[in-house]
């Protein structure tokens, strides 16, 4: 139990030493169960005022507009993936910042700069050569980007973690 606890406490330490607050790091930690999407941080519309975030149900969020993006991955062979653009998600929520923090179901977080939105266009997919994303093939949300396009600046092991699937909340910063 000692060690748990020292363990626990080393990290907080580790990520308030790298600019991070116990009570941030609590905010973006969850996935919430029932969900589709949560988008938290710099927005202008929420919808749960008690967490001050926007909170998708899967049937909203298939509403949005759909991109399409032909290309391959690090994971995946040539495919096409569909899904709103994140500028997209972004206005909608009327999210601002500098980057996006973006949680996967198993606690990954990539970072994914603002200026990425509008030079690279990634989207939330959520189909893969028209077959929905679940949880066991990378969704039902996963970050895209036209790498196949871009492949200079996209096939770097720095881009690469900017692919995020399983994807279930959103932060603004």
């Amino acid at each position: 139990m000692k060690v748990a606890a020292i363990g626990a406490i080393a990290t907080v330490v580790a990520l308030v030493s790298m600019g991070a607050t116990p009570l941030a790091l609590a905010a973006r930690s969850e996935c919430k169960p029932g969900v589709f999407l949560t988008i938290g941080g710099k927005i202008d519309k929420v919808t749960n005022k008690t967490d001050r975030t926007f909170e998708y149900s899967e049937a909203e969020f298939l509403k949005l507009p759909v991109s399409p993006i032909t290309t391959a991955t690090a994971w995946t062979e040539r495919r096409k993936f569909e899904g709103p653009t994140l500028s997209d998600v972004m206005a909608t929520v009327g999210g601002k910042g500098a980057k996006l923090r973006v949680l996967a179901l198993d606690a990954y977080v990539g970072e994914i700069p603002w200026s990425d939105l509008a030079q690279f266009q990634p989207i939330l997919a959520t189909t893969q050569d028209g077959v929905r994303l679940t949880r066991k093939n990378n969704g039902p949300l996963f970050v895209i980007y036209p790498r196949d396009k871009h492949s200079i600046a996209l096939n770097t092991p720095a881009a690469q973690m900017r692919y995020v699937w399983q994807v279930c909340r959103i932060d603004v910063e």
